[in-house]
């Protein structure tokens, strides 16, 4: 029993040939003909069906293909952002078993998303522990021109998902959007471009995933409390408005605006023990 995976990267501004390139090069390093899987995520400098289009040229017709839209890639050697950067992954195998869900509709609506997608995952009969990756559109509309855009909760998705599951197997998962600025993505599900969907990978047969957290955020203050809030939008912290507050945070030589607040504060709730020892 083989499995075999390779990585492609690109950063052709000519999304065809992009996605030919890069998906040709993950073959190529992989070392097969033919693929059971690929993985693909590209900046949204890229047309999503040119792309999807050059990549289907290289692995063929029958192979599941997912992703959407990054900020940028990484692979081992290479790396790049906010240009025309993309990435492939194959994988080819005789033992793993390669099934995919989705469910659209997310804005305003995730916990039943997670419910229904949930319920396709558990439905499927898996000889062996299924593995998880999950991918969702983060944003729910690119904002007016000055606007700080919104976001599809991930809480009440995986919520809704966890309901159906009941007991979760190894998982780990991805908010995807299309740069830092906030356009929105589009997902690729075989030969379906979506748009406001979640969609779930599930691989099994001789498969484990492990995971690791990366956000690289530790505490670095006290607690404080959101005394006011609407939706996922902070209004008030410890009754000061979210803005002062912050401010007040990084003190006066901060040399920060508000406009950079979002980059370099991060709000975030403690699971474990009130004062144990911090756990990601």
């Amino acid at each position: 029993m083989a499995t075999r995976v390779g990585v492609g990267f690109g950063e052709n501004p000519r999304s065809q040939e992009a996605g030919s390139e890069a998906a040709s090069a993950a073959m190529a390093q992989a070392g097969v003909s033919r693929c059971d899987l690929a993985i693909m995520y590209s900046t949204s400098k890229h047309d999503p069906a040119q792309l999807r289009d050059g990549v289907r040229s290289a692995i063929g017709p029958e192979a599941r293909l997912i992703g959407g839209y990054s900020i940028g890639t990484i692979t081992k050697d290479r790396l790049g952002y906010e240009g025309y950067q993309m990435g492939v992954a194959v994988m080819s195998s005789d033992s793993a078993k390669v099934d995919m869900f989705i469910e659209a509709g997310l804005p305003d609506n995730e916990f039943n998303v997670g419910v229904a997608l949930g319920r396709q995952i558990k439905r499927q009969v898996y000889t062996e522990t299924p593995n998880i990756l999950l991918m969702y559109d983060s944003i729910r509309a690119k904002p007016p021109e000055g606007m700080v855009f919104s976001l599809n909760l991930v809480t009440p998705l995986i919520e809704g998902m966890g309901q159906s599951l009941r007991t979760w197997p190894p998982a780990a998962g991805v908010g995807m959007m299309g740069d830092m600025q906030g356009t929105p993505t589009y997902q690729w599900f075989d030969d379906r471009i979506e748009r406001h969907a979640a969609m779930a990978l599930v691989l099994s047969g001789g498969v484990r995933m492990d995971t690791i957290i990366m956000h690289g955020c530790k505490p670095s203050g006290r607690y404080h409390t959101i005394t006011k809030a609407e939706g996922n939008i902070v209004l008030e912290i410890d009754g000061k408005t979210a803005v002062d507050a912050v401010a007040e945070l990084l003190g006066p030589d901060s040399y920060k605006s508000w406009e950079d607040y979002p980059i370099f504060v991060t709000l975030g709730v403690n699971k474990g023990d009130k004062f144990g020892e911090f756990r990601e």
